[in-house]
């Protein structure tokens, strides 16, 4: 059927305009590609949406990066990775100064487990520092592995044995066995310098040497340590309980101020007190933890992390995420089924 140039004209005008009314009602979303350097310094592309409407990050599945190579230790960006490795605790932290840290390693040193697939998939061939709270199995065994299979520059242990472990001899001699290690012992109040621009204060650890079996005690010695970076503070809690919390809590008061909390303990009924929360006033909050009979997390706990105003991340049902902050307190999750 021949139409008229003019009514086409007509008709295509209208069409873009309903169009551009329909376009206009959605959320603008934009598609960038990044280069993201691994940590063996080789890039791989990843994409990351925005949308622009909100001026939010969605999920994005690695840590994001300007284009700058990573092998020049200088460039990196800083971000915390909260992995899920089931009923036990393990975080890794990437300094600005591209160098690595990793708290605990959670309850299995098989090469099939979480933290090791975290740490092949993401190139990561060493370690420069390693940090075990305390010795239990659901924060050491998994360190068992990285000795084995990485090289570790340094260690910072407590000096309590814990002797119903019968593992935990064997993975303390592995680690002074490791070459040129360094192994330390830090004090409360002790500051740690691992990198230019970032403030790591001991809060809690038991540096003096001991024995006991008795896991609340255990626990009590956790190392805790608030880390500072720009305007942004994360407190990492290990196991500490209670009694742990109260003495912090007495001492430092608004000191313990922190925007991210690793909450202790796996969220049991014992930790994350009222008084406690009130210091902190966290405006998110880890949760490690997985399938147990313990409780772990307690709703008592949750309900007290809801009253103070903190969002609640959980590896048992998030999975393994990443924090990184910014100008503002920002976020990023990996979906459970990524594996790691």
């Amino acid at each position: 059927m021949f139409i008229p140039s003019k009514i086409k004209v007509r008709l295509s005008l209208s069409v873009l305009f309903v169009q551009l009314f329909f376009l206009s009602s959605l959320p603008v979303f934009s598609l960038e590609i990044k280069e993201l350097p691994d940590f063996d310094g080789k890039f791989s592309n990843y994409f990351s949406i925005f949308d622009n409407s909100q001026k939010e990050t969605l999920p994005v599945p690695y840590y994001e990066s300007d284009n700058s190579s990573q092998t020049q230790r200088g460039a990196c960006e800083f971000s915390v990775t909260f992995i899920n490795v089931g009923q036990g605790d393990s975080e890794f932290i990437v300094l600005p100064n591209c160098k690595t840290v990793l708290i605990d390693g959670g309850p299995s040193s098989s090469a099939s487990s979480n933290l090791a697939k975290f740490l092949t998939g993401h190139n990561i061939s060493s370690i420069d520092y390693v940090v075990l709270t305390h010795p239990h199995t659901d924060h050491f065994k998994g360190l068992q592995y990285v000795f084995d299979n990485l090289s570790v520059s340094n260690f910072y242990d407590t000096k309590v044995n814990n002797p119903s472990s019968s593992t935990l001899k064997k993975f303390r001699d592995t680690a002074a066995a490791e070459p040129g290690i360094n192994i330390f012992y830090p004090v409360e109040g002790q500051e740690l310098d691992w990198a230019e621009g970032v403030k790591v204060k001991i809060l809690n650890s038991c540096s003096q040497e001991s024995q006991t079996s008795q896991g609340e005690i255990l626990n009590n010695c956790s190392i805790v340590m608030k880390m500072t970076y720009q305007n942004v503070s994360m407190l990492f809690m290990g196991d500490a309980q209670g009694e742990t919390e109260n003495l912090i809590a007495d001492k430092y008061r608004d000191e313990l101020r922190s925007d991210v909390l690793k909450v202790g303990h796996h969220g049991s009924s014992t930790s994350s007190s009222e008084k406690f929360l009130s210091y902190v006033s966290p405006k998110l909050a880890y949760i490690s933890v997985g399938k147990n009979s313990y409780g772990h997390p307690s709703d008592a706990t949750l309900g007290r992390l809801e009253n103070i105003g903190a969002r609640v991340f959980r590896t048992d049902r998030d999975g393994t995420s990443v924090f990184i902050p910014g100008d503002k307190i920002f976020y990023c999750e990996y979906p459970q089924q990524a594996g790691f």
